[in-house]
């Protein structure tokens, strides 16, 4: 009886913990297209109000491959960010940026980053890991982009 008593108690204790929590917010990091190494050297990333008409401006980051992790595939450079935007690390649907290129004085505006808000069941340990957000789609100069499964967190603009 006892056995039963204490079985009950862990399966409703397992019960009651089993519940829907939201995943991670996305963290988009940047591809580049088109343009060759010197002039992805330092890329500028600007930080603004999300649907401010980028007015608000919140903060400027320089990138470049000291403060940054380059990859590059033929003319492809695919930027991951080991510094921070401010307090965040990545780009983030909740706000707006520019994504600016010195060498060749090329300026790209990226708004309506958005994301799908997606939720994971979790037992006792509450772990989440592998539960992030994809974004779904974001503009670049007002062009609408959807992304597809294999980019789903990297905000691309190209030459």
């Amino acid at each position: 009886m006892k056995m039963l008593i204490l079985f009950l108690l862990i399966f409703n204790l397992t019960l009651i913990s089993c519940k829907e929590y939201p995943c991670s917010p996305a963290i988009g990091n940047i591809r580049i297209t088109g343009f060759s190494i010197n002039e992805t050297d330092t890329v500028m990333v600007r930080k603004y109000s999300k649907s401010g008409n980028f007015t608000t401006l919140l903060g400027t980051y320089q990138l470049d491959s000291l403060r940054s992790y380059y990859l590059r595939k033929g003319n492809v450079l695919e930027i991951y960010s080991t510094a921070s935007y401010g307090n965040d690390f990545g780009l983030l649907s909740r706000y707006d940026y520019e994504i600016y290129l010195p060498k060749p004085n090329r300026l790209f505006q990226v708004s309506e980053i958005t994301e799908d808000h997606q939720t994971r069941r979790s037992g006792i340990s509450m772990d989440k890991s592998q539960c992030i957000n994809p974004f779904t789609s974001f503009k670049v100069n007002s062009v609408l982009y959807v992304n597809g499964n294999d980019n789903s967190y990297l905000i691309s603009i190209s030459k």
